[in-house]
């Protein structure tokens, strides 16, 4: 066919490849809706995973706070309850994620300042690959460095961590960038014990939305009589369970109107007691009246991923959380059961302790100790211990709180981590970065003001 048969309006317009960054490679072009946006790039495609809700939630956030905002994967990849990774564009992305991201994905800009990089970090190589995109070269030395440096001073990145110190190479690049975001106070002391400079580092908490089906919880009847004790997580060494069901057992008899519920995944780490090893060491002492088939009827171990609906259940039914943990960056279970107006009886190991308030109950830890070595972190790294006595008298204190009402229990105002309030916070710093640019400060200005109501 020649350009003669064409029609009229398709042969005389120029061809333009599509631009993947700003169309993809399946849309027609078409001009984009913003002069600039804040490309946000995270793992989000597993409707489970902890990063994944965590970059899907602040990408909203930021959003709903008049920043135009274009949310884009490292890998593109969905986790299955299996642990498969599978690209994303071959399975079934979950509603609920549909849902929580919408339109983000297909944000259109025509420059993308700041850019904002959500991830675990595993080592510096890594930590540098991110920030650095392949393909960023320059035969001119002179160029190619002030490149690199363009690339840092346009890039936030925000990082999670279970541990009390990071490797300098790593501190190295985060001070490179133009911030370094992070989920609590415990991070941020973290880092700058670590050498990130101070002024890099801003708390970004994670945020709830308001419409969440959790906060009904709050009126709910409280439990009287029962102290129904449940935790939520990995297991593995870092969450504590095997010190928590030794707590449990320690702290209880058969006849106190008491039950353990922890829903867990993995159940197998190296060189750490599976839960059926656990159940069959603590039954053998038969301490306190505790036979194997009373610590089963006590101690209910789930095994498996949930449903949201099925969360909201466990938060529902059960009256006081436990974060065992050894090392958190926010510890998101905790976090929706004190959005559910549930009790905490929590080690202060990180997050938790920013948006626990008075009528939780803390462990007293131990000190620290040095973090298992199948961790493959620092070879120094350490993170909090404490006893199965002292976390035995912390049960021992809760008793669940005599109404779910959170004004009644005179916990911190958890509004002040709203969708609406962190987006706010964001924003703040995204307008900071911008400002090396200062037309896209006056753009991004501008629209956050016709945005405000």
């Amino acid at each position: 066919m020649t350009d003669d048969e064409l029609p009229e309006e398709l042969s005389e317009r120029p061809f333009t490849a599509p631009d993947p960054m700003t169309q993809g490679y399946f849309q027609a072009p078409r001009p984009p809706e913003y002069r600039y946006a804040v490309m946000y790039t995270g793992e989000y495609e597993t409707l489970w995973d902890g990063t994944a809700v965590a970059v899907r939630a602040h990408t909203r956030a930021l959003s709903q706070a008049g920043v135009p905002v274009l949310l884009r994967s490292f890998t593109g990849t969905v986790v299955d309850e299996n642990g498969a990774a599978r690209p994303a564009h071959s399975v079934k992305v979950s509603s609920q994620v549909e849902r929580e991201i919408g339109p983000l994905e297909l944000t259109t800009a025509e420059h993308y300042f700041p850019i904002i990089k959500h991830l675990v970090v595993r080592d510096a190589d890594h930590l540098k690959r991110v920030v650095i995109p392949q393909g960023a070269i320059e035969s001119d030395f002179d160029k190619l460095v002030k490149m690199r440096q363009w690339i840092y001073d346009s890039t936030i990145v925000y990082t999670v961590w279970e541990r009390d110190r990071v490797d300098p190479a790593i501190a190295k690049g985060l001070s490179r960038v133009a911030e370094c975001w992070v989920p609590s106070h415990a991070n941020r002391d973290m880092l700058r014990r670590s050498g990130v400079p101070e002024e890099k580092i801003f708390v970004v908490p994670h945020p709830y939305d308001p419409q969440d089906p959790i906060l009904k919880l709050q009126r709910r009847p409280a439990d009287t009589g029962w102290r129904k004790f449940y935790s939520i997580g990995r297991w593995e060494p870092r969450k504590g369970y095997v010190e928590l069901i030794r707590a449990f057992l320690s702290a209880f008899s058969p006849h106190d109107q008491v039950v353990l519920t922890i829903k867990y995944t993995g159940g197998k780490w190296p060189g750490y007691p599976t839960p059926d090893e656990v159940i069959e060491r603590c039954s053998e002492n038969h301490d306190g009246g505790w036979t194997r088939d009373k610590i089963r009827e006590r101690v209910r171990l789930i095994e498996g991923r949930y449903p949201r609906a099925a969360i909201l259940e466990l938060h529902f039914r059960n009256n006081i959380y436990v974060s065992s943990s050894h090392g958190e960056a926010w510890n998101l279970p905790a976090f929706e059961a004190c959005l559910a107006g549930n009790q905490v009886v929590y080690v202060p190991s990180g997050g938790v302790d920013d948006f626990v308030g008075n009528g939780h109950v803390a462990v007293t830890p131990d000190g620290d100790e040095p973090v298992p070595s199948s961790y493959g972190w620092e070879s120094d790294a350490r993170w909090v211990s404490f006893t199965t006595h002292q976390l035995a008298d912390a049960l021992r204190k809760a008793q669940g709180f005599s109404s779910h009402d959170l004004s009644v229990t005179k916990g911190i105002d958890l509004r002040a981590y709203s969708l609406e309030a962190v987006g706010r916070l964001m924003r703040t710093r995204v307008l900071e970065v911008a400002a090396k640019r200062s037309d896209a400060a006056l753009y991004y200005v501008d629209r956050c003001k016709a945005s405000t109501p």
